[in-house]
């Protein structure tokens, strides 16, 4: 950012030189992830059946939306069989949230499993209800997952109050709510998705990020597609 910044000040003259293209760039630390295995899906789902927030337990793991654009969800953005990602919930230390648009500054629609479309019902059933108990106490910004008061979610609570003990319940570790996001991504490219297909279900700008962030579960892939050319030119299953 500070490269691009004295790089237009040069073009408009008002240094000489770029100071920053000096400067040795530290290595990137990569941090590490943890994804879940399709057994281990079912075990974590299994235990969130009872919990407040299941229906973003399953926003989260079958659709790789990041936690803010989760928790920036209105229910005008879902049509009852996909959910248009407009925008993410920002919270910046001493300034309280916000909601801002998506990192690549782009809406996306993303199509939703069955599965998930019936816990949002159910989501949707009980927040009504807590609605009509509160009346005028109830703060209506129209998000899907929100406190009991209709206030937005903070994700470092969320994950204390709520993923942690469910992770525990399923005998699984700890990991970040990030984590359900990259599950989400490897269990559609492991069950055959095209990668560009899982690029627009991310966001990301381009497939080079995609296929550079999951080339972890490539190589599989690779070796099925060619057995899948073996079979299509040879005539055998």
């Amino acid at each position: 950012m500070l490269r691009r910044a004295l790089n237009r000040a040069m073009k408009l003259e008002l240094i000489e030189r770029n100071v920053a293209t000096l400067v040795d760039l530290p290595k990137p630390v990569r941090i590490e992830t943890r994804v879940l295995a399709p057994e281990e899906v079912r075990r974590f789902l299994e235990a969130a059946e009872s919990d407040r927030f299941k229906a973003l337990w399953y926003v989260l793991v079958t659709t790789g939306l990041r936690p803010g654009e989760a928790l920036g969800l209105k229910w005008g953005d879902w049509d009852g069989h996909e959910v248009r990602v407009r925008r993410a919930l920002v919270r910046v230390p001493g300034r309280g949230w916000s909601l801002r648009d998506t990192k690549t500054r782009r809406s996306r629609v993303v199509a939703l499993p069955e599965m998930t479309i019936r816990a949002l019902e159910e989501h949707r059933t009980r927040q009504k209800r807590e609605r009509l108990q509160l009346g005028e106490a109830y703060i209506d910004r129209g998000l899907i997952f929100a406190r009991d008061t209709g206030e937005p979610l903070e994700a470092n609570n969320l994950k204390k109050r709520y993923f942690k003990p469910i992770l525990e319940a399923a005998g699984l570790p700890d990991m970040r709510l990030y984590d359900l996001r990259h599950t989400a991504a490897t269990l559609r490219l492991v069950n055959g998705e095209h990668p560009k297909v899982v690029q627009e279900m991310l966001g990301h700008a381009s497939i080079t990020l995609t296929l550079d962030t999951y080339s972890h579960v490539l190589p599989g892939m690779q070796e099925e597609s060619a057995a899948r050319l073996n079979a299509l030119l040879t005539g055998t299953p």
